[in-house]
């Protein structure tokens, strides 16, 4: 529309009025441009004027600062007097741009990369061209961390599209338009060699062998001279391949999955001076998240090795401890339908000796074999179901506790009638992951099962069914959901199999600590401590170095403050805070450790130093569902109710029978709560408290729902009920937490006033 306001802030910052031709408008200060692309990328167009003064000029008093905003915003509105509306909204206590009026070239892009059309997706690819306000430097650090969060989040969006592109365009046979799209994902960053072995399938179907192995001599050669490394054994294996005759079809999804319209898009955190926006993405990795180059010579700050969505983990435990490395695949495996007469691998004789350091760490060793599937090869329904194995190893691999197979060597089992007893001896797996995958007309059904290698008995299954239409955008939250499930019942399984007590005769030190993390989990369900420091300590008394008992320890003190299962807080703070350094000092990529220090953060009162830690944690494992509900318990104490129930219900998505959803029933009831809707919440809490029913504080929740709806006997009831379960657990204790979890202003106002009517002083 002729008249409004563009403001492109990939490359360079420029505000042009739109038009024929295009009128470039002058804003004179960075500082001035800075502010306009703040405000143009928050959710609302705006924020507070206590939040920008904060973000922009933290370094001067409160009322330099504010001085300072008015200063800026005078001479913004006289350098913008050429656009015919007004593009400024201000007020009193915020200020924001009009949308009716102002365009963005950022935001028009996150649109455009969340569509299904493809068309949609290259125009969002056309508009990402260079770095996210390249060039706009203030040396404001809260800025900077801002800026420099939005550039991560548009690494992940414009690496997803232009991967999305390059698949769909081979599935239709564009293989022009198809190496287009991979070369630019390669140009982003050459050393990402996920993106190279992409681009490489592709050269070898459409331009044949030569060309894919020169580019492939290239790539050797940058590795050596950037890396002074070879490529990645899976990328050896597919030139070998090649080199040998195959083209193989790409069978990879986006490395990056942009959050869709059920899975929140943001979080955002601050460090007090102002908000800073954190995205999570899903890079197909183990250990810490790659944060190479996205332009050739632009290199990420260090510190922003671990933005992504954040998760607050208050009430709920992960699962025991980070896996080592998976076995990198054998280069010169071969794909089993070549040979004529097809035998299981060779027995490996190492194979179970292999596994006795896992089992000492409560590590648990599986396979997931490929998925089967009616239909001829290469059908949809095979597609389908090598995708979800693919995927489905890959998300397992950044599980804690869990060693996955390599998918070369799984595939070699793929379509043969193989005993599992057999196949747990040759790998030296305890498990085996099963699953079939059915697409008919109207439905998909994916059905998974988790069978012990040992006693070949099926300890659990499940069963997934989505409508055809949805397929796409629910893969990934079908894989995640299926890789959180197995981390719990393979937790499960390993506790029933292990001695029953700690003080059983020489009990083994992992089984210490994987029955000391089932107990643990049991602390979120039954809301008692559950023994778990006994069988911590005692594993710490044979192994005093073991990372997994050190961190389980820790979570241990962690949970019993959280949940106020223990009249002394103080005590278990500084008992978990000296045993989680400890085990970051053990094993610095380690997840568990930071997740539970930014939970002590958070009881602290420190939420946005919470966030820092989880933000590592959501990235390592995408498929913890537990993040997703956290993170919506913590945006509902920094002010942002919509998104904290977009990450609830997300979670509950992911996982529904999850063995914290009581905990995330009770989340979404205060949220409910605080936006007015009573019934609705006491809907929530009333789920949460038959999961839950001797969690003090959700006993306290649904006394103050019932006291605001004038319930007084119900109140009553509740009320009784905390004193009896804890009866150290005083209104002032409440009160203390509520507020010193929230950000100033952002309180749980209507909690807190329901609270104060259910608990009313003594005399």
């Amino acid at each position: 529309m002729a008249g409004r306001l563009r403001l492109s802030l990939f490359g360079r910052f420029s505000a042009c009025l739109e038009g024929e031709p295009p009128r470039l408008i002058q804003i004179s200060a960075p500082r001035h441009r800075a502010l306009l692309a703040y405000l143009a990328m928050q959710p609302s167009y705006g924020d507070t004027r206590e939040r920008i003064a904060a973000l922009f000029w933290g370094d001067r008093s409160d009322r330099q600062a504010r001085q300072s905003l008015r200063q800026c915003l005078l001479t913004l509105r006289q350098e913008l007097q050429a656009v015919p509306a007004e593009p400024l909204v201000i007020d009193r206590d915020t200020v924001s741009i009009d949308p009716a009026v102002v365009s963005v070239d950022a935001r028009e892009f996150l649109a455009l990369a969340q569509a299904d059309g493809l068309t949609e997706l290259e125009r969002a690819a056309e508009l990402c061209v260079a770095p996210f306000l390249d060039g706009l430097e203030l040396d404001v650090e809260a800025f900077d961390e801002w800026r420099d969060n939005e550039r991560v989040r548009m690494i992940a969006t414009v690496s997803h599209v232009l991967e999305t592109c390059a698949t769909r365009q081979d599935h239709a046979g564009n293989g022009a338009q198809a190496i287009r799209a991979a070369e630019r994902l390669v140009g982003l960053d050459p050393l990402r060699e996920g993106a190279q072995r992409l681009l490489l399938r592709l050269l070898a179907r459409y331009r044949g062998r030569d060309a894919a192995l020169s580019h492939a001599a290239g790539l050797a050669e940058l590795l050596r001279k950037e890396l002074a490394a070879e490529p990645e054994p899976e990328t050896a294996g597919l030139i070998e391949s090649i080199r040998h005759g195959a083209a193989p079809a790409p069978a990879v999804r986006p490395a990056v999955t942009p959050p869709r319209s059920s899975e929140p898009a943001r979080a955002v955190a601050s460090d007090g001076r102002g908000a800073t926006p954190y995205t999570y993405a899903s890079e197909k990795v183990s250990g810490a998240p790659d944060m190479r180059p996205f332009w050739p010579g632009w290199w990420l700050p260090a510190g922003l090795a671990a933005a992504g969505a954040v998760a607050i983990g208050i009430f709920l435990v992960p699962a025991l401890v980070d896996a080592p490395p998976a076995r990198p695949p054998d280069p010169a495996a071969t794909d089993a339908t070549r040979a004529p007469d097809w035998h299981s691998p060779t027995v490996r004789s190492s194979a179970t000796a292999q596994t006795l350091p896992l089992t000492a760490q409560g590590i648990s060793a599986l396979v997931v074999l490929p998925f089967a599937a009616e239909g001829a090869d290469r059908s949809p329904d095979q597609r389908l179901a090598a995708r979800m194995t693919e995927d489905l190893i890959n998300d397992l691999s950044r599980v804690p506790a869990l060693r996955v197979i390599s998918r070369q060597t799984s595939r070699l089992y793929a379509g043969r009638p193989v005993d599992v007893a057999i196949i747990g001896t040759e790998l030296g797996v305890r498990y085996v992951v099963e699953g079939s995958v059915q697409l008919n007309e109207a439905q998909l059904r994916v059905n998974v099962a988790l069978v012990d290698t040992a006693t070949r008995l099926q300890v659990w299954s499940d069963r997934f069914e989505r409508d055809q239409a949805g397929v796409p955008a629910v893969l990934d939250e079908i894989t995640r959901g299926l890789a959180r499930r197995l981390q719990i019942n393979v937790i499960a399984a390993e506790d029933r199999r292990r001695p029953p007590r700690p003080d059983s005769a020489e009990p083994q030190v992992g089984d210490l600590v994987t029955k000391g993390w089932a107990a643990v989990i049991r602390m979120t369900g039954a809301d008692r401590t559950a023994g778990a420091d006994r069988y911590f300590e005692q594993a710490l008394e044979r192994d005093p170095d073991n990372f997994s008992a050190l961190a389980g320890l820790g979570a241990y003190h962690v949970q019993a403050v959280v949940m106020f299962l223990v009249p002394d807080p103080e005590r278990h703070i500084v008992r978990a805070e000296h045993l989680l350094n400890r085990a970051i000092e053990l094993n610095p990529h380690g997840t568990m450790p930071y997740y539970y220090l930014g939970t002590l953060e958070k009881t602290r009162g420190r939420p946005h130093d919470a966030l820092k830690h989880f933000v590592k944690v959501l990235e390592l494992n995408p498929s913890y569902a537990p993040a997703y509900a956290q993170i919506g318990h913590v945006l509902s104490r920094i002010g942002r109710l919509n998104e904290a129930m977009d990450h609830v219900r997300y979670a509950m998505r992911l996982s529904p029978k999850d063995h914290a959803v009581g905990i995330w029933n009770l989340f979404g009831g205060q949220i409910e709560l605080e936006l007015g809707n009573d019934d609705v919440a006491l809907e929530w809490l009333t789920r949460a408290a038959d999961l839950s029913p001797r969690n003090p504080f959700l006993q306290a929740t649904l006394a103050a729902a019932y006291a605001l709806k004038g319930d007084k006997a119900n109140a009553a009831r509740h009320a009784a009920e905390v004193r009896k379960v804890a009866p150290w657990l005083t209104t002032e204790r409440m009160m203390e937490r509520l507020v010193g979890l929230s950000e100033p202003g952002a309180g749980p106002r209507r909690l807190i006033e329901g609270l104060t009517r259910a608990f009313p002083p003594a005399g």
